[in-house]
């Protein structure tokens, strides 16, 4: 003797976890999805600062962030034609700037009739 139960679970499920303003092809307007996903959004990106300020946080009482290596070994030295270069083209500059300066623009005046 064969007993086959058969339930419909398609319809149970359907009842209790049924969703009001589902729309399969997400054309109509519905403020509940919409503020669901702002919602979400808004949370997910909540999390996120917060996980990265607490990282910061704990990395800043560490004195971790701002670490550096010791360059107490390390001599610095600079090219002396280098830096003699660029004072003369500041030089230059500055006497191109002072005689722009000096000379009068050559503009027509049109209120002026010639």
């Amino acid at each position: 003797m064969d007993l086959k139960i058969k339930l419909n679970t398609k319809g149970l499920l359907e009842k209790f976890f049924a969703k009001k303003d589902q729309d399969k092809r997400k054309v109509e307007i519905t403020p509940y999805r919409d503020w669901k996903i702002l919602m979400n959004t808004f949370f997910v990106v909540l999390a996120a600062l917060v996980v990265t300020h607490v990282y910061v946080f704990i990395k800043l009482s560490n004195d971790a962030l701002f670490a550096q290596k010791d360059t107490t070994d390390m001599v610095v030295t600079f090219k002396k034609d280098r830096l003699l270069k660029t004072v003369d083209y500041f030089d230059a500059k500055a006497i191109r700037y002072d005689a722009l300066l000096k000379t009068k623009p050559a503009v027509v005046d049109p209120s002026i009739m010639r």
